[in-house]
């Protein structure tokens, strides 16, 4: 890992066990053994998916709360992805592994719960909005355009933020997260939430985003008393996100629920996966380390996603 990433990235204590929750599935991958971490949140009478990517120093036990909080005021299913070296999740969390991370969990939902990705709402939060914008980037790049993007606190880049902080200095590092130059290619409905009080991730980033996103359909909601990680999620986040989602999303899918229920049930746990420190024993002489793993999973998933969207395309023609 290098020195910017072990700063940049803060994965907390994991707050959750195997046995912590009944939406807890493991999103299979080609890479023999190696499951990522997600709950699957299902509603009943939801008719719609989102996929959601989280903030940096919380893991998928920090924010179960709050997703149930977001499926029941919007409506929707939720699947939501862990990152490497965050929760449960062996590897190390980089830019490029979020990224895979993020295209893993839009490949499980294409590939094997048969939703277009069309269909899909993409909600990411301060550092997971770079992942979100990439991801929707690169389908926008396929001419696909996503249900809607919803980002929160999301910022210009990586380099934008630390500029903040250590001026100058920050022309020395590599740039991550390049949002202000991945915006400029969606077409998709989007929102920008941002709280006029982040000392973090200012306001001046939301604003920057919104006037470089191309969108005829695009929101800017300032919250005038949140900061980054003080929010009323009522007032600041689900009514507003409600609101612009009754307007620009119009997908209806009955029989969504049965579908999602049946498919936790198949990834849940079942054993399969080992205790976090002997996790990398199973697999093997030819993966040794989280950062060798994340470098095979790599060609996978990128592979994986293409595969996954020629496939949707040739049984939607």
């Amino acid at each position: 890992m290098s020195l910017v990433d072990f700063i940049l990235f803060r994965p907390p204590s994991p707050s959750y066990k195997t046995d912590s929750f009944n939406e807890l599935i493991w999103i299979p991958t080609d890479q023999p053994n190696y499951f990522v971490p997600a709950l699957l949140i299902t509603r009943a009478s939801a008719k719609k998916m989102l996929l959601y990517l989280h903030g940096n120093s919380e893991d998928l036990g920090q924010i179960y709360e709050i997703l149930n909080d977001y499926a029941d005021g919007w409506d929707v299913n939720i699947l939501a992805v862990e990152y490497p070296g965050y929760g449960l999740c062996v590897g190390t969390p980089s830019e490029q592994s979020l990224n895979l991370h993020a295209r893993v969990g839009l490949s499980f939902l294409i590939e094997h719960l048969q939703i277009p990705p069309e269909e899909v709402i993409i909600f990411g939060r301060s550092i997971g909005t770079g992942p979100a914008i990439e991801l929707t980037a690169s389908l926008q790049e396929r001419n696909i355009s996503i249900a809607a993007l919803l980002l929160q606190s999301p910022f210009l880049s990586v380099k934008s933020i630390l500029r903040n902080f250590v001026g100058g200095v920050a022309k020395l590092i590599d740039n991550r997260f390049n949002n202000e130059r991945r915006i400029k290619l969606l077409s998709c409905p989007v929102l920008f939430l941002h709280g006029n009080r982040d000392t973090l991730i200012p306001l001046r980033h939301s604003e920057a985003l919104f006037n470089h996103c191309p969108s005829e359909k695009k929101e800017l909601s300032v919250q005038e008393d949140a900061t980054h990680n003080t929010w009323n999620k009522f007032a600041d986040v689900i009514n507003p996100a409600s609101n612009f989602l009754d307007e620009h999303v119009k997908i209806e899918r009955p029989e969504l629920y049965e579908k999602l229920v049946g498919s936790r049930a198949k990834y849940q746990l079942e054993q399969r996966v080992p205790k976090r420190k002997s996790m990398f024993s199973k697999f093997g002489s030819t993966i040794s380390s989280p950062k060798n793993h994340s470098s095979r999973l790599a060609s996978v998933s990128s592979v994986d996603m293409k595969t996954s969207l020629d496939n949707h395309h040739l049984t939607s023609v």
